[in-house]
């Protein structure tokens, strides 16, 4: 008979290695061109034809809005209490489109 000279310990810290859970992988960088807001899944440029649809909408003076252009003002108007949106829409002076139906 073969007798081992490891010890429990040596025993099981390999069988763990052998057995661990693999690292995450790498952080991946994401380009600068990307079309979102700040560190937000928000896109600025979803946000500007939103708000283009809306005031074209207001222009034409009709009273009541469609119902896909209400859900994009309802979002846009949610979306606009995030700090980074709301900083986004402050810096490039689209509150008062935002604010002009109202």
């Amino acid at each position: 008979a073969v007798v081992s000279t490891q010890s429990t310990a040596e025993t099981s810290r390999g069988c763990c290695e052998m057995y661990r859970n693999p690292s995450p992988p790498p952080q991946e960088t994401v380009p600068e061109n990307v079309d979102r807001i700040q560190n937000t899944a928000y896109s600025q440029c979803w946000v500007l034809k939103a708000l283009v649809s809306l005031s074209s909408q207001t222009l034409k003076d009709d009273d009541a809005l469609t119902e896909e252009l209400e859900n994009e003002f309802c979002q846009l108007w949610d979306m606009s209490s995030d700090k980074h949106v709301g900083n986004f829409m402050l810096g490039e002076g689209l509150c008062d489109m935002l604010l002009a139906p109202l």
